[in-house]
């Protein structure tokens, strides 16, 4: 800018506060940032709802397993679409060795690993816990305890969590694998 060009800037604007032509108070526009609001407020909130997603897989899980696999639809719902086809496969199992399980596995001391958040697909929380086996049983048609000898009985596992497409604060359960770390069994 040149020396004339500032001055004349200047000038115009000692005009315009002098004619009044400029506003007493500045008015505040908010700028658009295109940031949406977080799906979980804090990474409490985001475990808790990981917690309450995989107690009811759970106790679901324990249902079909102690009906021998038998009602397996009902999983449908608390898992994703891809997560869904490897739990038909192990209730398939049950059905198929004409086996059951007795007994609940239990769960505890979950620690959140990672929270992402995209505001498109929703949320991808994951998770370690320790999956508790002491109380769970195989058992044959018979009624016979065929629970393998030796089997672990408390399993450091990582537990993947999506959004559900109908509410992305209900998540659903994408996968669910052993976990070497330690720290939680």
């Amino acid at each position: 800018m040149t020396l004339r060009m500032l001055a004349a800037t200047a000038a115009l604007g000692v005009a315009l506060v002098v004619t009044g032509c400029v506003p007493s108070e500045p008015v505040v526009t908010p700028a658009e940032t295109g940031a949406t609001a977080p799906i979980f407020a804090t990474d409490e909130e985001a475990l808790a709802a990981a917690v309450a997603a995989y107690d009811t897989y759970m106790r679901v899980s324990d249902q079909i397993g102690s009906d021998g696999g038998h009602g397996y639809e009902r999983m449908e719902k608390l898992v994703t679409e891809d997560w869904y086809e490897t739990e038909v496969e192990g209730f398939k199992g049950l059905i198929d060795s004409n086996r059951f399980l007795r007994g609940s596995a239990k769960f505890s001391n979950p620690k959140l690993q990672q929270v992402l958040e995209d505001p498109e697909r929703g949320a991808s929380v994951i998770v370690y816990m320790c999956l508790d086996l002491t109380e769970s049983r195989t058992l044959d048609g018979s009624g016979n305890d065929v629970t393998p000898e030796g089997r672990a009985e408390h399993i450091p596992i990582e537990v993947s969590f999506a959004s559900s497409a109908d509410d992305p604060i209900e998540l659903l359960i994408a996968g669910v694998l052993p976990w070497q770390g330690h720290g939680v069994c």
